[in-house]
């Protein structure tokens, strides 16, 4: 079996699936209030099947096509990634004692710790 003949495979599959929506959607008037509830989930899962199945088919349809140069894909980047932070950065957008893993204090590091720092919990001694 071929890429292109499993491509064509989930499509089929597709089509059988939409038309399992297109009957639940035209009983969901005349189901009770719980069996309702069950069909509106069980739209949502296959609709969700339906959207990976189709994007499946595509993939496969398309495998041997390449529309980026290898070279491209490959390159790297120097130095660290953009919005990671540093201890040095912290260190340089706090005074000395305000950030607890840098200071001469001793309670709680963290989100927390540095709350009572800023609130004036802590004060220096």
């Amino acid at each position: 079996m071929t890429l292109n003949e499993m491509s064509e495979e989930y499509l089929r599959n597709v089509a059988v699936l939409e038309r399992q929506v297109c009957e639940l959607r035209e009983r969901l008037d005349s189901l009770t209030p719980s069996e309702q509830y069950q069909a509106k989930r069980r739209i949502c899962t296959l609709e969700q099947m339906i959207s990976e199945g189709r994007a499946t088919a595509h993939y496969l349809a398309h495998y041997y096509e390449r529309r980026v140069p290898v070279e491209q894909t490959t390159k790297r980047r120097r130095g660290r990634p953009r919005g990671s932070r540093t201890h040095t950065d912290l260190r340089r957008r706090y005074p000395k004692g305000v950030i607890p893993s840098y200071g001469t204090r001793t309670h709680s590091s963290g989100v927390s710790g540095l709350r009572a720092v800023l609130s004036g919990r802590y004060d220096a001694k």
